[in-house]
């Protein structure tokens, strides 16, 4: 442990100094924190989509059809800008069933139904009837319970500190305390 010494005037000084520089840095580093603060969420919101929709698929075993894994790729996650992320679940992804998109999606991520053709769909009648579909888990709803409880341990990452000491490390104190050249 090494020892400082210094006049309270040298001592106020530097506080003050470090105080003004905090202030005056602050938008800046608050910029900086919410840009990898959304750059964290993104990155997690695409893995927990991923495994949302890993899930669902394992929770049923087709049968009577070969699967197409079209819901992988129905998750549009995109980072807006350095503050905003959009998620956006889409039925654009879902061609080739004779339900249609929206109504494939209304069965599949909303209600969480797998396979089977005896199901309430807008259809009366199938030309392939096979059995009753299997009812698992909504991914939309699973995507939404997500996004409710996400919270992001980002301040405990060390690119936190790398950004805060990028703007302190040039006062006194700040070097002092923290023993940074």
């Amino acid at each position: 442990m090494a020892t400082i010494t210094m006049t309270l005037e040298h001592y106020n000084a530097i506080v003050d100094e470090l105080l003004n520089g905090l202030k005056s840095s602050e938008k800046e580093i608050a910029k900086e924190l919410s840009a990898l603060k959304t750059k964290k969420i993104y990155e997690d919101a695409k893995r927990a989509y991923s495994q949302i929709i890993n899930n669902w698929y394992n929770s049923y075993s087709p049968l009577y059809y070969n699967r197409l894994y079209s819901l992988k790729s129905a998750a549009d996650i995109t980072m807006l800008d350095e503050h905003t992320i959009d998620i956006y679940l889409n039925e654009d992804h879902l061609g080739g069933h004779h339900l249609n998109n929206a109504g494939l999606y209304n069965l599949t991520m909303r209600q969480g139904y797998h396979g089977g053709s005896k199901y309430r769909g807008p259809l009366n009648k199938w030309s392939h009837e096979t059995r009753p579909a299997v009812k698992t888990f909504s991914p939309v709803r699973a995507m939404q319970n997500w996004a409710k409880s996400y919270s992001s341990p980002h301040e405990k990452e060390k690119h936190v500190v790398q950004i805060v000491k990028k703007y302190l490390s040039k006062y006194e104190l700040f070097r002092l305390l923290y023993g940074t050249r």
